[in-house]
């Protein structure tokens, strides 16, 4: 059987944070539904903007990595998620694209780690279950280096 690599998951919402502007509501928005849609680069533009103006920003970081992923960038994908969860590590759907970013860059064993953290978060993350399963497979099939 051969196996497919998972795409990350886009959320199918956004949480806006109590008091955000008028501006900033509009940009991720914006961002959102362009990227839903397929168009990665506007999106990528806005998401920039955002993270100009707010660097902090939750749902700016975790949706730019998942972007990142679906380009094939991996290394900026991690290096967004684990700045995500810097900010929110209660965030499954972060831990799983975390380990989605992780195992394409050949990195079993945090791929591991990361969906084991995102059902921490959620017991019934199904997406990082079923990957779970699949590297942890592939981890015990591979020897031992130090």
């Amino acid at each position: 059987m051969t196996y497919r690599a998972s795409k990350p998951n886009i959320p199918q919402h956004h949480a806006i944070t109590k008091g955000a502007s008028a501006k900033l509501l509009d940009l991720i928005q914006r961002a959102f539904q362009l990227h839903s849609s397929g168009k990665l680069d506007a999106a990528l533009t806005n998401y920039n903007q955002i993270l100009k103006m707010y660097p902090r920003h939750f749902d700016a970081l975790q949706l730019k990595g998942a972007l990142m992923q679906q380009k094939g960038n991996s290394e900026e994908a991690v290096s967004l998620f684990i700045r995500a969860l810097e900010i929110n590590a209660k965030n499954a759907s972060t831990w799983f694209n975390l380990g989605l970013a992780y195992e394409s860059l050949g990195q079993y064993q945090d791929a591991v780690i990361a969906c084991e953290k995102a059902l921490c978060v959620n017991p019934l993350h199904r997406d990082a279950a079923d990957k779970l399963v699949h590297l942890r497979s592939h981890v015990k099939d591979r020897p031992e280096t130090d």
